[in-house]
């Protein structure tokens, strides 16, 4: 067997056990990327992690809550530019506005986490999750499944019926 990062750690979120991606993303613990326990460092741990998330991301994307978050960022960021090419005083009070914006955004109650998600799958299809066999994309992809059809059945998501 070769000892590339590829043949140690799980580099995908389709083949990361959902355990080890809920540890990892919950505990900060990255080496639950390794496929042994014992066979990597805490360098490749990361780097396997950061690689996960990324396929993560370009799998299901950022939340609408971040999003916005960024887009205040680039505002922020915008703005700061003008400040410094005009030296207007006023556009500091935007500013601040924006980061008043952006800290309310991040206050926020979350609208839940990983083991609420799970807790809401089991209960909605009244089966049990085994997070060391179900990987990590096909649980988000029943979860976002057993989301939108909630919604339907509430009316309040896309019903192709109509």
């Amino acid at each position: 067997m070769s000892n590339t990062l590829e043949s140690r750690y799980y580099l995908e979120v389709d083949e990361i056990p959902l355990r080890n991606y809920r540890k990892a993303m919950t505990e900060q613990k990255f080496a639950y990327c390794r496929r042994n326990w014992q066979d990597g460092t805490e360098a490749e741990d990361l780097q396997a992690w950061q690689k996960v998330y990324d396929n993560y991301l370009e799998c299901f994307g950022v939340g609408e809550k971040q999003e916005e978050y960024y887009d205040l960022q680039l505002q922020c960021i915008d703005l700061c530019l003008e400040y410094a090419e005009s030296g207007d005083r006023f556009i500091l009070n935007e500013y601040n506005q924006l980061i008043s914006e952006m800290n309310k955004l991040m206050n926020v109650e979350d609208k839940g986490d990983l083991d609420d998600a799970i807790t809401f799958v089991i209960r909605y299809t009244g089966t049990m999750i085994d997070e060391k066999q179900i990987s990590a994309k096909t649980f988000f992809k029943l979860f976002n499944s057993c989301v939108e059809e909630q919604k339907v059945r509430n009316g309040k998501g896309h019903n192709k019926e109509e």
